[in-house]
Formats: C-alpha cells, structure tokens, sequence
C-alpha cells in the first residue's frame, strides 16, 4: 500500500493526537472524581515523604523516586500522582509505537497495533485507577524494546550504553522486570541470526552500564532483606508443606490463566476480526526480514520469557501468577499480532471493523468508570475510591489534630491522611523506622486505624508495639480517645470509622 493510499488515522500525527486525547480525557475524568487515592497511589504518598535507597522489599524505588519532585510541583495529592501516572503511560504507548513503526512495514498495522493497548485490561482499564509500579514497568518495558531495536538495526557502542541503561532503570522500576533483561539476551541465542547481538565484547559495557544503574537499591536490599529466599517465595506465593507434584500442578494452572487473561479482550477482538490476515502473515515467522527484528524474534521472545515464568514453579515452587506479571513476556503481543497482519494482506474491511471494535470498547470502558463512580458505594465491593476522606480529616481537625506524627494502620488510611496533613509525617506500622523521615516538629501525636462498626476501641496490637519499640513512646501516655465516621461517597447506608488517639504533649519521637 502505498503511503498516500493510508487512512489519515495511520499517520503519525493523528496517533501522537489520538493518544492524547484518549489520555487527557481519562486524566480529566480521574481529577472530576473524589480526591480520595487508591490503594497503590496512597502507599506511593507515604513513601514519597523523603529520598531513600529502598522503601519497601516487593517493589523497587524507582517511582517513587519520580512521585517527590511531582509531589513538590503539584502539592501532595492526587493530581501529582495522576499527572506522574499520564506521563508514564503516555511515553509508553509513544515508544511501543515507535517500535511498531519499526518492526511492520504497514503504517495502518502499526497504528492498530499501538491503539490495541486500548483492548488488554490492565491498560484500558486497571491502569487509569490503580498500579504505580506496574505502569513504570510497562513505560519501562516499552523504551526497552525501542532501543533494543535500534541496537538490532546498528549495533553501535552507544546503542548497547543506552541499552544497559535501560535495562538498569527498568529493573528499579519492578523486579519481574528481569524476566525481560533475561529473555532478551537468551532469544537471540536462541536464534542464530540473532547471536551476533549478544557475543559482543560490546555486550560487557552494557551490562556495567546496567549494574551501575541498579546498584544503589541493589545495595539497600542487601543490607535490609532478611532473607531473600523467603522474600522469593513469599512473592510468588508457596504454600507450605504443599506436596511436589500438586505445587507444579497449582503453578503451571495458574501461569497459564495469567498468561490467557493478560491480552483480554484484545485477544478474542482480534481473532474475530483479523484471524484470517494473521494466519497468512505466519510467513513472517520463517521468512524474517534480513536486518532488524521481525516477528519471528517477538513470538519466540514471549516463549522465552513464559518458560522462565515457569521455572518459578519447579525452582521456587511459586503457585501464584498474575496478569500484572505478564508485561514482560506479552506486552509486545499486539505489535507481534500486527506484524502478522501486515504480511497477510488484511482487507479494508477488516481493518475498518477492527477499528471500529477499538473506538466502541474504549468508549465502553471510559463510561464504566464514570457508571461505577457515579453509583456510588453501596454498588461496589472495597470501594476504596469512595471513601470519604476529606470529611474523616475534617473531623480529625476538629477533635484537636494540627501537626506531628500520624502513626496510620495501613497504607490506604495512610496515604490519604498524608494527602490530608502534608506537613505530618505519616507512618504505617509495617515499614522500619528508617523508611519514614524524622520528626515532623509538631508537638502531635495521632493515631488511627480502621474498625468496623462493632470493633472495641483497644489501640492495634502493632501500633501499640510500634509507638513502645520503635517510637520510645508509652501508648498509655496521656491521650483523648474517640472515633471519627461517615458515609461512604454515593451512600446513605455505608459507614466508614476511624477510631483514634491525640496525643497532646508528643511521647518519645512520635511528633
């Protein structure tokens, strides 16, 4: 096809503009709802209080790192950490469709192979409430990809740098990240047209360049872990005294249903529409293109990286697998899908089908956030983004709390209240001393946690442990005590309450 016979919704300008807008809008509806931050936005607030190596085991630094100067631009709020989460998203799909660009010949393929993230849930959907670390790791996994092709195209020493570079930062984005650090140098020797790539005397630069990027948090893991076997197997989810054979059985069932449930409902979408082009472009598989990557790399890439999936289950006996942890094996699925499509001679009328598809089901999922907001809470399950945070606070501010120390039982309670009192420092009890930053200098004290309507009004077991322990503070010093309640947004039935304790004269360091 030649070029001035593409639709104008092919051409690179009206992607980059498309992309926009789908953003923008998404960014729009978030800031028209409730303040209020999800579970993964609140614990990023707490986090961002101060700059340090590590803060949590599961997770690297890396956004949170990005959310402090955000935080200091935008205030402490869910602005700040919307605006991080559209950047993030937005240079993702931009690299993801440079690379398209790259690896199919058809400029119409390559735009509905960028506009096909619109159709895998954890981005049309999950992306725009929730996941931190997982959308840096996509950002992350997309320039990765970028730049691993250019380095394919012309293996210069700049180009493996920026390669190891990359490879660095992604890693501190997400740890499953390594799946792809690792899958990428085995597929190519795996494939002997590829080796090349890898047995290099460049290949030593970049992965100093890699290990440079990576070491500081590196380091801070080596010196806080406890032990990073049960840090392993406490991620991937091993039961104890699980029998061999069932543990295996567990895993491989689980890998699997991860493995299906990433790509929907693009899956079944494309199938129904362009099954056909992409059964003929099969030939792309054995005739690759003779320099670059073509399709034949990308479906074994994805094999690789699945296959080293599993080997978390005979080696770890890892039985829990996610979607969220396919990004390294199957976030290149749709520009693999498309490389198929082009060399199958799709019809007009499939791609335009196909198209229509996309525009319908992102207009589908952009109005069930606004239906499941606008229902309110007695329509939902946690309904996390519906608590009623700002009218808690408020009367936190009435009952006496001004500025110090907000000791929070768990990051959802935690995080809004920093959001709430940005000058407090916030804490949660499950994070070591040395995570949190010093002493906000109030003169406060105040504790909080969540109880059900018939809970008693006893201080948690591990706050009272932490203000004694961690804090040098007596959790019987002079205190008021009471509770805080309100109805949840959209509800007149559900009741969220917050008990809690103000401490005037600050015990200990808990101020």
């Amino acid at each position: 096809m030649r070029p001035s016979a593409q639709p104008l919704w092919s051409r690179p300008a009206f992607v980059a503009g498309a992309i926009l807008v789908y953003l923008a809008a998404h960014f729009a509806a978030r800031l028209a709802m409730a303040p209020t931050l999800g579970i993964d936005d609140a614990e990023q607030a707490l986090f961002a209080q101060h700059f340090v190596w590590g803060y949590r085991f599961r997770q690297p630094p890396l956004f949170t790192w990005m959310l402090l100067p955000a935080f200091s631009v935008f205030g402490v709020n869910i602005v700040a950490v919307s605006v991080l989460r559209y950047l993030l998203l937005g240079l993702g799909y931009g690299f993801m469709y440079l690379t398209a660009r790259r690896v199919i010949a058809d400029p119409a393929c390559a735009a509905l192979a960028v506009f096909s993230y619109a159709l895998i849930y954890v981005f049309a959907f999950y992306a725009h409430h929730d996941l931190t670390h997982t959308t840096a790791l996509a950002t992350a996994i997309a320039a990765t990809f970028y730049v691993f092709i250019r380095l394919a195209e012309r293996p210069s020493l700049g180009h493996y740098l920026l390669f190891g570079l990359c490879i660095g930062v992604g890693t501190l984005t997400k740890w499953n990240f390594l799946m792809l650090a690792v899958g990428l140098p085995l597929t190519c020797l795996v494939l002997s047209r590829y080796r090349r790539l890898v047995l290099t005397w460049k290949a030593l630069p970049a992965m100093a360049m890699a290990g440079l990027a990576v070491l500081p948090g590196a380091l801070w893991m080596l010196t806080h872990v406890d032990s990073f076997g049960g840090l392993a197997t406490d991620i991937t989810g091993v039961r104890a005294a699980q029998p061999l054979a069932a543990a295996m059985a567990e895993g491989t069932v689980e890998l699997a249903l991860a493995v299906l449930a990433f790509p929907l409902p693009l899956l079944p979408v494309f199938l129904a529409a362009l099954a056909l082009p992409a059964w003929r472009g099969r030939v792309a598989l054995s005739h690759p293109p003779p320099a670059g990557i073509g399709a034949d790399f990308l479906g074994t890439l994805m094999l690789v990286i699945i296959g080293l999936h599993w080997l978390l289950v005979p080696t770890l006996g890892a039985t829990a697998f996610t979607e969220r942890w396919m990004h390294p094996a199957l976030m290149i699925l749709p520009v693999f899908l498309f490389a198929l499509v082009a060399q199958g001679r799709p019809s007009r009328r499939a791609i335009t089908a196909y198209l229509g598809l996309i525009v319908l089901l992102v207009a589908v999922a952009f109005a069930a956030r606004i239906v499941i907001y606008a229902r309110g809470a007695d329509h939902c399950g946690s309904c996390r983004a519906l608590a009623p945070f700002a009218e808690l606070t408020g009367q936190l501010r009435d009952a006496g709390f001004e500025h110090g120390t907000i000791l929070a039982d768990g990051f959802h309670v935690g995080g809004n209240l920093r959001v709430a009192f940005p000058e407090s420092r916030v804490i949660v009890p499950a994070y070591p001393l040395a995570v949190w930053p010093d002493p906000a200098g109030g003169r406060q004290c105040l504790v909080v946690w969540r109880v059900d309507d018939d809970a008693t009004d006893a201080l948690p077991m591990a706050a009272a442990n932490y203000l004694r322990d961690r804090l040098s503070a007596d959790p019987q010093s002079p205190h008021l005590a009471g509770h805080v309640a309100a109805n949840m947004l959209g509800s007149e039935t559900r009741v969220m309450t917050l008990r809690y304790r103000l401490y005037e004269d600050a015990p200990g360091d808990c101020r």
